[in-house]
């Protein structure tokens, strides 16, 4: 028999075997053979219902960051869950970021920006937004604001360093800061001043003699002092037992004195009625002012009894220089006194300062004028009341000063007790009153007006049971001048009149001259006279500041540094470019001046400056500024609930539901982004640009929420684009120009069935509570549609290649599929399986659908696909026309004859097997070694790049530059780089004082940490707390019942029968904690920051030392700090409760809900809600980090500060916050993507393996060599993922795409592309027929199959990647199409270029696992017609290489099996 006869009888045996073996087939497919069409319908059916119910939920697209960003294990996010429990797992605020830049790059502080900036700022905080029919504004979301609807809300702004910054303040606003400052400033510091010049002036000679010059500036002194400062305890001692002294003494005089009015009334006959009536009137007041008079009444009358003092002594000066200026016309006067009529004043020189200070207090004591409220102190007038007219009298000691406070308080405080001897009343021996104890007290008597009339005590507190003379006003009416035939003279004096006519009085004042107050109101002289002495400190004289007018901004109180009292903040209008900046160069502070908050960092609110921030001040100032950023926080939702029920709320209090709130904060948020945005893209809207963030804190989406929202939503275009162009490309690659042979519609089909799994599993994930995010919607339509279109090209190949329309053809490429369909598949979701790894929720979710989405895949490509394509056999085999299938071709099947494939010749036999199988030895071995060579550098580019790798996904990258927020993103990242950052602990054992220690070092040291703004230590609860135990304590300064002490010294805690207070101690400052800045009091340098809680020992209370065994001497250099011990657990509840309900702050201590006491005003509370105990968690005050200019930076930061808090074993705290949030991940990225690139490596590897060692167990070679040839191919397969991984990864990196979440995906997905090359390329190669000898041959004989195929797969996904490239979005650009498209192109070079020139070279028969058969002679052209399949990408066969002959034994095969 010759060897051509042997041949075609071993080709038409080994095609026989086959059929047979096709005959048993998988029983799945013989029963979709014979019921075929539930398999047409039931899977897109249900793929129907799985799109049309999923799609139907209403929150489909995951707009917030967090749920995609924040990772979901470690310690961080357990810590973030147990804060979760308790509702705090915010910051407690969502901030607003407005940030102004200049559209030139110049400097933007210039008097025309800054007004731009102003007006915009004004503009955007009016933004109102309209909900249910109830107009919300700013006031109803503030944040910050102690007293909403009633004082403006605050912010963090640059802008505050500028006088014009005080739009905020409407006239309302203006007066009640001006109650405050009366409150806080006055209210307290003028008593204390009475106590520091009368009753301390030994021990506060010093400090006197030191302002001697400067008086006023001891107002300042008195309250800056510390509290161990001999003066300062001086003071608050003696003030206390004054107040206390006189408050006891004023129920026995008012008593006595009724009960001696009484006596007296009883005495009198019917004939002495009006008398009688008179006495009696008297006694009855008295006896409720006995009664009624308390502790704060006494303080307020000392403290106006002190005013007046001062006024005659701080003023006297003023008064002589003023009182020479009317010399030249009291010269006149005296010159025409006899001709006109004139009582004339003394002349200037006889007003010494002992008489202005006389003519003061007679000012001060006068009536109240209706004609102007201030009045004239010089004693020009006829009439004090109402002026009458100027040197009108007779003589001059009828010429009276005009107005005063209506009081005469000229007499001995207290002389009504010894006009009654109240300290001896009752006892007869000793009772010695003025009128003797057989007299009576008589109004009428002189003992009467001399001793009690005058006296302070009670001429004040009668005057608030004695009504003021109707019609009284405040008035600012001129002060007439003289009334004499003279018209000269009267002119004169009028104008001199008219010159030192004030006007003290506001709108403000009730009633006044433009407000009558409320009609039927009764006023009493006492009101006329606070109203008085209020003005007069306020006036000119004094502190220059006028109610309703006058704000933080335009009066300053001299507490920030380079402020002063009664001066101003700078204005910048009319100013020149240098002055502004020269003005700005200083801190900038909230309204308060840095009292209660400290300054506020400039690293957050000035970019760009020059020189730096903290290199500028006033002596070297700024030369230009090019960015500036206010900060506005808002309310969470569940505090705009309780802020809109406040009573004081405009409109009305307002009830609505947490639902409400987030939707009303969402609408706002966008209001005011919108608001201070506009024109921003507008060259011509100004010399500004704005541009703001908002964030989604309060679980309420702001400018990234809308943002992934738009993006997510923005892929429906491409994604379209996308499978259109992978059904044209399909519909190329199965078409053929014979019409029956062609296969579009049904490749047309599979492409509709992979887009309909693709969204189904989306429905099915939507159903499950996976909403769509960012990175689904930019990565899984690009690449599953790809990878379900690569199975369709396998069957539809291995279909192809049968040959035939019989049944069993579509058996025997059913049954070659099942196993690389299934492979590949499981392959995908290996990949995607082992994504969930990782703890990023965008992550972890984005493989969790694309694990739905490679199930629905197999199921559709599997169990539905196949029935469509028996029909389209089916058709085939009737010889009916491809999309045109009424068209049959008479002649049926039979005609139909194999052609070569077009595309196969162009591909392999033009292009691919002349580059890589030259017949040219020399030219082969040159294109290897250049292959090898590319290889070869690719993965040393990829080493270069993942060591110079960088990491993090950046705000900057995630905006467009279409949008606002990307700008404003840009210029923080490149001028401000500042982020909100806080500080909790847990459940720690606060009641120690280790822990309370330990705790504040943790505070102080992140403060002091490289990133971290400064801020005192003070603001931190525990060590305000803890301070509030001790002496140090200042609350008592300003306390607003004088009866209610307010420190913790004062809190009595009783525990059964025993009682104590709430006193801390101290102890050595072992830890080395900060100490206070405490500088002399009469150094006036400036010292922005008070630094720690802890003292030098010099600076303690000797009382303190001893409890510790020490003196002042003896304490040395060592320091000291408070901390609480032995204390029970209801103690601390207890102190803890009166230190937050006294203080007002409460360090966000947690507590149960609804169980604050409600104040009179509805809405509001007391801070007195009842703790949750042991405290669960606490909190640090609000802080920022700066100078995170990279994501190297934050970083950093992270590490800096994690070091000190969260890595601490034995205080647990943890850092938060937004860097924390979301560039924790990137801490241990790299790590975690070598772990994910070992878990698709080894899933690689392991299935190869078995792929391998399944398929050559059914071949005639021993299991040991099917074991060895599977582990060999498997460790080539995983070289090739090696190959594969690093230069994707390190080629991403040195193009700018940074390490991320999103780029991490990709970067794993490449292995499963490079294991589905390389599989089926060693596969195939080690298959191959053992006729084909050489190893070049048999990579030929793989690569002739698997060319089109793999190209075919190549094209496919590479398209829907290319689709990527025409986003808006930069960001789907850098992390979702550059690193996809390095891995189609590296996958696709490593297994279809660089591993078959590898193979080539493996020449072993180990490795050879074909068919063991008769062994033809060797030749280039030998074909090897086993049935195999498969392709790289899923697609494969013999198509088109099979030689005639084995066509015709293939025939007579099929006939036999027809027969």
């Amino acid at each position: 028999m010759s060897s051509s006869s042997q041949e075609e009888n071993s080709l038409k045996q080994d095609v026989d075997d086959n059929a047979d073996g096709r005959k048993e087939g998988n029983p799945f497919f013989h029963f979709m053979l014979k019921y075929p069409i539930p398999f047409l319908i039931m899977v897109p059916i249900a793929f129907a219902f799985l799109i049309g119910f999923g799609w139907t939920v209403e929150d489909r697209v995951e707009d917030k960051v967090a749920n995609i960003w924040i990772p979901r294990n470690g310690d961080y996010a357990k810590d973030q869950d147990y804060a979760k429990r308790y509702g705090a797992d915010d910051l407690g605020a969502s901030t607003f970021a407005a940030l102004s830049v200049s559209r030139d790059d110049k400097n933007i502080m210039t008097k025309d920006r800054l007004e731009e900036i102003r007006a915009r700022m004004e503009a955007t905080e009016n933004t109102t937004i309209t909900y249910k029919g109830v107009t919300y504004t700013w006031d109803d979301l503030c944040a910050v604001n102690e007293a909403p609807y009633q004082f403006p809300c605050l912010r963090l702004s640059p802008m505050d360093l500028f006088e014009e910054a005080r739009w905020t303040f409407t006239p309302l606003d203006r007066a009640a800061w001006y109650l405050a400052i009366q409150r806080g400033l006055v209210s307290p510091r003028v008593p204390r001043f009475g106590v520091m010049t009368q009753d301390c002036r030994s021990e506060c000679f010093t400090v006197l003699l030191g302002r001697a010059t400067n008086p006023l500036a001891l107002f300042a002194d008195i309250g800056n002092m510390e509290m161990n400062h001999p003066c300062r305890m001086c003071i608050e001692a003696t003030y206390d037992e004054k107040i206390a002294g006189m408050h006891a003494l004023v129920q026995p005089t008012f008593t006595v004195l009724s009960a001696e009015l009484k006596r007296h009334s009883a005495s009198l006959g019917e004939g002495n009625a009006a008398k009688k009536a008179e006495l009696d009137d008297l006694s009855a007041k008295l006896d409720e002012l006995a009664s009624s008079v308390t502790a704060d009444d006494v303080a307020e009358f000392y403290k106006y009894l002190v005013l007046r003092g001062l006024y005659s002594e701080l003023g006297a000066s003023s008064y002589v220089e003023n009182y020479a200026l009317f010399d030249p016309l009291i010269e006149a006067c005296q010159g025409a006194a006899d001709t006109l009529g004139l009582t004339c004043p003394s002349r200037a020189a006889d007003v010494t300062e002992d008489v202005a200070k006389q003519a003061l207090l007679n000012h001060a004591d006068g009536p109240f004028s209706s004609l102007n409220g201030a009045g004239a102190p010089f004693p020009f007038w006829s009439n004090a009341a109402t002026g009458g007219s100027m040197f009108g009298q007779t003589n001059a000691a009828s010429l009276f000063p005009v107005s005063g406070s209506g009081i005469d308080m000229s007499g001995e405080p207290f002389s009504t007790a010894m006009f009654v001897d109240a300290a001896n009343y009752g006892k007869d021996a000793t009772w010695s009153p003025v009128f003797t104890q057989d007299g009576f007290a008589d109004p009428d008597s002189a003992e009467w007006q001399t001793m009690v009339a005058v006296d302070p005590v009670y001429s004040w507190f009668m005057a608030s049971l004695t009504p003021a003379n109707e019609g009284t006003v405040c008035a600012n009416e001129p002060l007439p001048g003289s009334d004499t035939p003279s018209e000269e003279f009267d002119t004169q004096s009028a104008e001199a009149a008219t010159q030192v006519s004030q006007s003290w009085c506001t709108p403000f004042n009730v009633p006044s001259s433009t407000n009558p107050g409320t009609p039927g109101t009764e006023y009493s002289k006492q009101h006329f006279a606070r109203m008085w002495y209020d003005l007069l400190i306020s006036s000119p004289a004094f502190l220059d500041v006028k109610q309703g007018e006058d704000d933080p901004y335009s009066w300053t109180t001299g507490a920030g540094c380079g402020y002063t009292l009664g001066g101003s903040r700078f204005s910048f209008t009319n100013q020149s470019d240098e002055s502004i900046l020269k003005g700005a160069s200083r801190e900038v502070f909230n309204i308060d001046e840095g009292t209660s908050l400290g300054p506020v960092d400039r690293n957050l609110l000035i970019g760009g400056a020059t020189p730096g921030i903290g290199e500028y001040d006033q002596e070297n100032s700024l030369t230009e500024v090019r960015v500036l950023q206010s900060i506005y926080a808002a309310l969470l939702p569940k505090d705009i609930v309780q802020r809109v029920k406040n009573c004081n709320r405009p409109g009305g209090p307002v009830d609505i539901t947490t639902e409400d709130a987030e939707e009303i904060l969402y609408m706002y948020k966008e209001a005011m982004e919108e608001s201070w945005v506009e024109g921003w893209d507008d060259s011509q809207a100004g010399d500004v640009q704005f541009v703001g963030f908002f964030d989604d804190s309060g679980d309420v989406v702001g400018s990234t929420g809308r943002m992934l929202e738009d993006i997510s939503l923005d892929n429906t275009r491409l994604t379209f684009i996308a499978i259109v162009l992978v059904a044209v490309f399909s519909a190329f690659c199965l078409i053929s120009s014979n019409a029956v042979e062609s296969r579009v519609l049904v490749t047309l089909i599979g492409v509709t069935l992979v887009v309909l799994s693709y969204f189904a599993a989306l429905g099915f994930s939507l159903l499950i509570g996976i909403k769509i995010n960012v990175s689904i919607a930019w990565t899984l339509p690009f690449v599953i549609i790809g990878l379900g279109v690569d199975d369709v090209y396998i069957i539809l190949l291995a279909l192809k290649q049968q040959r035939g329309y019989k049944d069993r053809n579509w058996l025997a490429a059913m049954h070659e599929v099942t196993i690389p369909v299934t492979m590949t598949s499981l392959m995908n979701a290996s990949m995607f399986a082992i994504l969930n790894v990782s703890d990023i929720p965008a992550v972890y979710l984005t493989a969790r659908v694309a694990c739905y989405c490679v199930i629905a895949l197999y199921i559709s490509v599997m169990f539905c696909f196949p029935a469509y394509c028996y029909y389209d056999m089916m058709r085939q085999k009737e010889g009916r026309a491809d999309i045109l299938f009424c068209i049959k071709n008479e002649s049926g099947h039979e005609s139909h004859v194999a052609h070569e494939d077009f595309r196969q010749t162009v591909l392999y036999e033009s292009f691919y097997k002349k580059i890589l199988f030259s017949a040219n030895r020399g030219v082969r071995s040159v294109v290897h070694a250049i292959i090898v060579s590319m290889a070869l550098a690719t993965f040393a580019i990829g080493i270069w790049g993942v060591q110079d790798r960088h990491i993090g996904l950046g705000l900057e990258d995630f905006f467009p530059k279409s949008n606002p927020a990307g700008l404003w993103a840009e210029l923080r990242t490149e001028e401000l780089a500042s982020w909100s950052i806080g500080i909790r602990w847990g459940p720690i054992d606060y009641k120690a004082p280790s822990i309370q220690m330990g705790m504040i070092k943790q505070f102080e040291d992140v403060v002091e940490s490289q990133y971290v703004s400064q801020i005192d230590t003070k603001q931190l609860w525990m060590a305000d707390f803890a301070l509030w135990t001790t002496g140090h304590c200042s609350d008592n300064f300003d306390r607003q019942d004088f009866d209610v002490r307010a420190c913790g010294s004062d809190q009595v805690f009783k525990e059964g029968d025993e009682e104590s207070t709430c006193s801390g101690t101290w102890v050595p400052n072992d830890l080395g904690l900060r100490v206070k800045n405490i500088r002399p009091l009469i150094d006036d340098t400036c010292v922005s920051y008070e630094g720690g809680i802890c003292r030098p020992g010099q600076e303690m209370f000797e009382s303190d030392l001893s409890k510790l065994g020490l003196s002042l001497d003896s304490a040395g250099n060592q320091t000291f700090c408070p901390v609480i011990e032995g204390w029970s657990d209801d103690k601390w509840v207890f102190c803890l409760t009166r230190w937050r309900n006294i203080t007002g702050d409460g360090g966000n201590l947690l507590a149960e809900p609804d169980t604050a006491t409600s104040k009179p005003c509805d809405g509001v509370f007391f801070n007195d809600a009842e703790l949750i105990y042991p405290l669960p968690m606490t909190f640090g005050p609000s802080m920022f980090a700066f100078d995170l200019f990279s994501h190297e930076d934050t970083l950093s930061m992270i590490k800096q500060t994690r070091a000190i808090c969260d890595k601490n074993e034995d205080i647990h705290c943890w850092m938060t916050g937004i860097p924390y949030d979301y560039w924790s991940q990137y801490e241990e990225l790299f790590p975690v993507l070598c772990e994910l690139g070992g878990y698709a490596s080894a899933a690689g590897f392991v299935i190869a393996f078995f792929f391998l060692l399944g398929t050559f167990l059914h071949s005639r070679h021993s299991a040991g060599k099917a074991l060895v040839a599977s582990l060999v191919g498997s460790l080539l397969i995983l070289m090739t993922i090696i190959f594969t991984l690093v230069p994707v990864v390190g080629i991403s990196s040195l193009i700018g795409v940074n390490l991320t979440g999103f780029s991490m995906m990709s970067f794993v997905l490449s292995v499963g592309f490079a294991v589905e090359y390389s599989v089926h390329t060693v596969s195939r190669w080690m298959r191959a027929t053992n006729n084909i000898k050489s190893s070049v041959d048999r990579v030929e004989h793989a690569m002739e199959a698997l060319m089109l195929p793999m190209f075919m797969s190549f094209v496919s996904s590479t398209i829907g990647v290319i689709c990527l490239a025409f986003t808006e979005f930069e960001f789907n650009l850098k992390f979702f199409f550059k690193p996809l498209l390095i891995v189609m192109f590296v996958t696709y070079f490593m297994g279809c270029w660089f591993v078959p020139v590898i193979l080539c070279y493996l020449d072993f028969d180990v490795l050879k696992m074909g068919d063991s058969s008769e062994v033809a002679p060797q030749s280039d052209k030998a074909k090897d017609i086993e049935s195999e399949e498969v392709t790289p990408d899923q697609e494969e066969v013999d198509a088109g290489i099979e030689t005639q002959k084995e066509n015709e034994v293939g025939a007579e095969a099929e006939d036999k099996d027809d027969d």
